[in-house]
């Protein structure tokens, strides 16, 4: 949950969105009329992010990461892992600019979320019964290629560019006092 107080994190993600915002969708936000259509005497809204490129929020972080990569690291590419959204975004924004990717998913990732990383271009490793050992296969990867590594949220410009979403939302509906991700 953020409050009110955005100013942490404002900057970095002003920054990306001039970055990012000829590639991302602007979405909507609603207001929710459901079940539960208030909290705490607030309405509720929904940004739906179901409607970004990617089909999720990830994609205004890893294109973001992208950019964010000097020449020489984007020549050489990203390796990622993922059980699906981040592998999906990071395939997605590395199509759209022109950068290779590798990402390593583990042996029961979803059918349509891996046909959506293979559809975006990306280079896909199967491997792992977990998460961890799909990840630890990726960052081997990484390691021994000199690709860079992207996680899939503990990473600055991911988070800057994910941050993004915030933005708009304050830009939807000035008066939000909170924020449930």
């Amino acid at each position: 949950m953020i409050g009110k107080d955005w100013s942490h994190f404002a900057a970095g993600s002003r920054e990306a969105l001039a970055k990012i915002g000829d590639h991302i969708r602007r979405t909507p936000t609603i207001r929710f009329f459901g079940p539960t259509t208030e909290r705490d005497g607030a309405p509720v809204f929904l940004k739906l992010e179901g409607m970004q490129r990617s089909g999720s929020f990830k994609f205004r972080g890893a294109l973001h990461a992208l950019l964010s990569l000097d020449p020489s690291e984007a020549q050489k590419g990203v390796v990622t892992c993922s059980s699906g959204n981040h592998g999906r975004a990071v395939a997605l924004a590395a199509q759209t600019i022109g950068v290779p990717a590798w990402v390593f998913v583990p042996e029961w990732v979803d059918v349509v979320k891996l046909e959506g990383i293979r559809k975006a271009g990306a280079n896909v490793r199967v491997g792992g019964a977990s998460y961890d050992e799909a990840e630890q296969l990726a960052l081997d990867d990484a390691r021994q290629s000199g690709r860079t590594f992207l996680p899939p949220f503990d990473h600055p410009q991911v988070i800057e560019g994910q941050g993004t979403l915030a933005l708009e939302i304050l830009e939807q509906v000035p008066d939000v006092e909170t924020v449930l991700l």
